[in-house]
């Protein structure tokens, strides 16, 4: 899966939104926590997701400088975005 690739691959903690190698991710999960709030709790810097997962909560987000979208569409047109954190979208 993506998520364990990325883990494995990358060279960086990962923070699994979906709660599926992370349980503290309920607390997003659950909506008692916004997921700017829940991002700045785990001090990430990057985000990678898809926009609509998220809808009004990634427009302060800038794109991760130099990031172009290699991951092909979704059968709706839909790509993941690799957002960078920290200095507008997270202060």
């Amino acid at each position: 899966h993506d998520i364990g690739a990325l883990g494995f691959f990358g060279g960086r903690r990962i923070i699994d939104l979906g709660g599926v190698t992370d349980l503290d991710a309920v607390k997003l999960l659950s909506g008692s926590v916004s997921l700017i709030e829940y991002l700045r709790l785990k001090e990430a810097d990057v985000l990678m997701t898809m926009p609509y997962f998220y809808p009004g909560q990634l427009e302060g987000c800038a794109l991760f400088p130099g990031f172009r979208p290699g991951i092909p569409a979704d059968e709706s047109g839909r790509r993941t975005l690799l957002y960078a954190l920290r200095g507008g979208c997270i202060p």
